[in-house]
C-alpha cells in the first residue's frame, strides 16, 4: 500500500500582525512534512497594516499570496480565487 501525504489548505485573510497570522504560520511550519503536504495561502496586507511575512519566511514557508484577497474582499473574487487555489492542489 501507498503511503500518501495529507494535504491541508490553511486560508487567512491576510498575514497582518496578530495571533491568526502567527497561529496559521507555526500550524503550517509543525507538520511533519513526511505525512503532510501543508500550504498557506494569503491575501495581500494593505499598507497600512503590520506585516507578519516575515515570520513565515524565517520558519521557510513560502505563503502564496492572492493579491484580491485584502481588507475589502469581493466573494466573486474570493470563491474564484479558492477554486484556482484548489486546483493547484
Amino acid at each position: 500500500m501507498r503511503n500518501r501525504k495529507t494535504k491541508i489548505l490553511r486560508i487567512i485573510a491576510r498575514l497582518n500582525i496578530g495571533g491568526p497570522a502567527i497561529h496559521v504560520i507555526l500550524l503550517t511550519q509543525g507538520l511533519d512534512p513526511d505525512q503532510f503536504q501543508s500550504v498557506l495561502v494569503a491575501g495581500k496586507v494593505s499598507a497600512k497594516e503590520g506585516d507578519m511575512s516575515y515570520l513565515a519566511d524565517t520558519y521557510g514557508i513560502k505563503p502564496i499570496i492572492i493579491s484580491d484577497f485584502q481588507r475589502e474582499i469581493s466573494i466573486l473574487h474570493f470563491l474564484f480565487d479558492i477554486y484556482l487555489t484548489a486546483a493547484k492542489m
